[in-house]
């Protein structure tokens, strides 16, 4: 199960594991976006794809989950937490409380509650692994010359947490946790809604450029190979890690 799986990293998450063979369910609060991504997946592969539209950060929608996806299948082995919004670029004593609640809501939130309800059918299954995505703004801070992101920082710097709690308390029943912590990637529609560096792609990817040791930003899809690896009997003493990929953006 992957969350904000209709495009950016959470499709490149989908389509690296369609390509391995796995079935599928995408969850995604663009429905329409969610029929597309559905359509190229299936173009290319024949395992089960289900998907459901719904606000991930929305308890009732989140608990009637897992009544949605039992099937002869069995339970969901792979939990990918990838759903996430970004606010528009502003200090943090301008940040409004509804802004920041939405994004701690819509980050924070619903990681909880995807993992909560998803817990007891995951125990079932065989070598369960729950995969979030956090940031490398969750382990370090943003300059003014690039981004304010107080609440993204902080929501995902919280996701962290979780993860490694949420690997101590479930790791003695064969649960692992972990989280990728990516750099930044254009293609994504992160912060969309924000318009941060609208019409301004150029601009962002001479700044990300000068910022990464490897002189450019990352690709969605080039994210595939950890997903597969965290998911996979590769990594069964892999728990309440967090593997950074940034271009090398925290190594300077």
């Amino acid at each position: 199960m992957i969350t904000g799986g209709a495009s950016g990293i959470g499709l490149a998450c989908a389509i690296a594991f369609a390509n391995e063979g796995c079935d599928l369910v995408l969850v995604d609060i663009d429905s329409d976006e969610l029929e597309t991504a559905r359509e190229r997946l299936e173009a290319g592969n024949s395992r089960s794809i289900l998907t459901i539209s719904g606000d991930v950060s929305d308890e009732n929608f989140v608990q009637s989950l897992p009544d949605q996806i039992m099937s002869d299948s069995g339970p969901i082995n792979v939990l990918v937490n990838n759903a996430g919004i970004s606010p528009k670029s502003v200090p943090l004593h301008e940040i409004s409380y509804a802004d920041w609640s939405r994004v701690l809501k819509v980050n924070l939130d619903s990681v909880f509650l995807m993992t909560r309800a998803l817990l007891p059918q995951m125990l079932k299954a065989k070598n369960p692994s729950i995969i979030n995505v956090a940031s490398i703004s969750g382990m370090v801070g943003l300059t003014k010359d690039f981004l304010f992101q107080a609440a993204y920082c902080a929501s995902k710097s919280a996701i962290i947490g979780l993860t490694r709690q949420t690997a101590t308390e479930y790791g003695e029943y064969g649960l692992r946790c972990n989280a990728i912590a990516p750099g930044w990637h254009l293609g994504t529609r992160l912060g969309e809604s924000s318009a941060n560096f609208a019409g301004e792609q150029e601009l962002l990817r001479q700044r990300v450029s000068q910022r990464v040791t490897l002189g450019r930003p990352g690709e969605a899809h080039e994210l595939a190979g950890l997903f597969l690896l965290l998911a996979s009997n590769a990594s069964t003493y892999i728990n309440g890690s967090v593997i950074i990929q940034d271009g090398g953006w925290t190594s300077s």
